[in-house]
């Protein structure tokens, strides 16, 4: 994924935590300048993650330090969010129509109360 194509609402990951953690932080695109912070946990013999109120500055240098994340939302309230990583977005995933402005991809969710995923 080209720089300069991440916007916000997008997820990424640190390419330094991937060579060294096993369930490394992802991170979503908050705005222009800010990153919040979804850690790792697991349920149901599943790795997902969840947004937790840690944030860091997203500016045009830091971003050569990240690649793109694929999500699906499993679960979203007015503060909690919870996704599943699909995969990571490599710079030869272009997409086909990348002048358009696109919102990320959302998935019907069947809906789970918040304590389901404490």
């Amino acid at each position: 994924m080209v720089e300069s194509q991440f916007k916000s609402g997008d997820f990424v990951m640190s390419k330094k935590d991937m060579d060294m953690m096993e369930h490394p932080p992802i991170w979503r695109i908050d705005g222009k300048s800010l990153l919040q912070k979804f850690q790792a946990f697991e349920k149901d013999g599943k790795t997902l993650y969840r947004n937790i109120s840690t944030y860091s500055g997203w500016t045009s240098h830091a971003k050569a330090l990240y690649v793109g994340v694929r999500v699906t939302f499993v679960f979203q309230s007015r503060y909690d969010t919870v996704v599943e990583m699909v995969g990571i977005r490599y710079a030869d995933d272009e997409p086909d129509n990348e002048n358009e402005e696109e919102e990320p991809s959302w998935s019907a969710v069947k809906y789970q109360h918040p304590q389901d995923f404490e």
